[in-house]
């Protein structure tokens, strides 16, 4: 069996109204760091991760970018001159489905901008020849990522010791 390569549709440089995502770059390692060190960002998303750990997982993020095809694709997300956070998108063994993930720095957390990015990815990944689903999951009773989820109709699809979200191309 043949696996489609669907990263011919991830964009690459995309913009919203309010955000400018760009693919991550060997100069976004302090961004990634402070995120993935922070407790209160990763409470929704898992252990925070030591210094050294997130540098290694930056690593590997951007070697999963530059494969061919990419295994991955991550975004820096930045309103003007301001850092945001960051988006991902990570796509299963036989790249129809893919997780993404989104982490916001505190400047950027309920201002919509994580609706806003996310709707900005839907049309380019779900197409013919795309993705057949993207999924993503947080902890259970984290009401802002329901919200979110539920406001972009996201379908609930349960999982254990997660709340995971769905939504299927049409």
């Amino acid at each position: 069996m043949t696996i489609p390569d669907t990263s011919i549709h991830w964009p690459g440089r995309f913009a919203t109204p309010r955000v400018l995502a760009r693919p991550l770059g060997g100069d976004d390692a302090v961004l990634f760091a402070a995120l993935y060190v922070d407790a209160y960002t990763m409470a929704q998303v898992g252990e925070p991760l030591g210094p050294e750990a997130a540098d290694r997982a930056f690593a590997a993020a951007l070697r999963q970018m530059r494969r061919a095809p990419p295994s991955a694709r991550y975004w820096r997300l930045d309103e003007g001159d301001d850092p945001l956070g960051l988006l991902s998108l990570v796509p299963d063994a036989e790249r129809r489905t893919a997780e993404t993930g989104l982490m916001l720095v505190g400047a950027g957390r309920a201002r919509g901008i994580a609706r806003e990015v996310l709707a900005a990815l839907l049309p380019p990944v779900l197409v013919p020849g795309g993705l057949d689903a993207l999924w993503t999951r947080h902890r259970v009773g984290h009401g802002a990522a329901e919200g979110l989820m539920r406001g972009l109709r996201f379908e609930k699809v349960g999982a254990t010791g997660w709340s995971r979200w769905q939504m299927t191309a049409t």
